[in-house]
């Protein structure tokens, strides 16, 4: 017997508030749903110019959501609301269907973390090494609250 996944869509928009005189790029965002519980097909997109966009979701389960990047120089991802739900760092369940639209709430004023890296020893650090940020908390510990960075 086969049984094909539900689909669905799942639209939403972002936007920077507070930011008088910033126009956002909204190319520089990317949005990611992935499996936490389930069967799902991983789904990701950008938003158009204008903050839009869509994810077509094939699969039933509990899905995270990873937004990688930034509209606009010093912006930091404030909060994910589901309809008027805050889904920051949490699960959204697409069992049921038919969710409200995301929004993506995007502020300026993000933290600025300046340091150097050494190496104790020659080619210790080739290429381009990362550095990750992991929220305090051993709750929030997960792949979708990490913040990362290539040195410069």
């Amino acid at each position: 017997m086969l049984r094909p996944s539900p689909t669905q869509q799942i639209s939403g928009s972002g936007v920077l508030e507070d930011a008088a005189n910033v126009a956002p790029n909204w190319t520089r965002v990317g949005i990611l749903l992935s499996a936490v519980e389930g069967g799902f097909r991983p789904a990701a997109t950008s938003p158009d110019a204008s903050g839009l966009f869509t994810l077509n979701v094939s699969g039933a389960g509990k899905v995270g959501l990873n937004i990688t990047g930034i509209p606009a120089s010093g912006a930091y991802l404030a909060k994910v609301l589901l309809g008027s739900q805050d889904v920051t760092g949490k699960e959204i369940d697409l069992s049921a269907g038919g969710l409200p639209p995301l929004r993506l709430v995007f502020r300026p004023g993000a933290a600025r973390l300046t340091g150097r890296a050494e190496a104790s020893a020659p080619n210790v650090l080739p290429g381009r090494p990362m550095i990750s940020l992991w929220p305090a908390d051993p709750r929030q510990r997960d792949a979708r609250a990490a913040v990362s960075a290539s040195f410069q």
